[in-house]
């Protein structure tokens, strides 16, 4: 996902209850997308065992796979199920499958 949010507009996606919202948000945000400093304190608190059995559960899965937050991988790791998946290499969201379309998009204009 090449396009570059500004500090106001991520703040904004980053107060986002949509699992996969929160996986785009955090993927442009690791991989310097996101042009300032804003807290992710708010998605990371949203990480608990019970999250991996409610609609949270791909969030923090893939926050696991990609070592986007260390509690995740702690959260993971003592679940029997979602542990095997992670153990296996199992990920749901593929960041090299986002189409060219969005190489000219300016999220600002929106």
């Amino acid at each position: 996902m090449d396009l570059d949010i500004d500090q106001g507009i991520a703040e904004r996606i980053l107060r986002t209850d949509n699992s996969f919202v929160a996986i785009l948000s955090l993927d442009a945000y690791y991989k310097g997308r996101v042009k300032d400093v804003v807290s992710l304190d708010r998605l990371k608190s949203n990480i608990k065992t019970d999250s991996l059995y409610n609609g949270n559960w791909i969030f923090v899965y893939e926050a696991a796979y990609n070592d986007w937050f260390t509690n995740a991988k702690e959260v993971v790791e003592e679940d029997s199920v979602f542990s095997q998946l992670l153990k296996y290499g199992v990920n749901f969201y593929d960041s090299t499958n986002i189409g060219e379309d969005w190489k000219d998009t300016n999220v600002n204009d929106y």
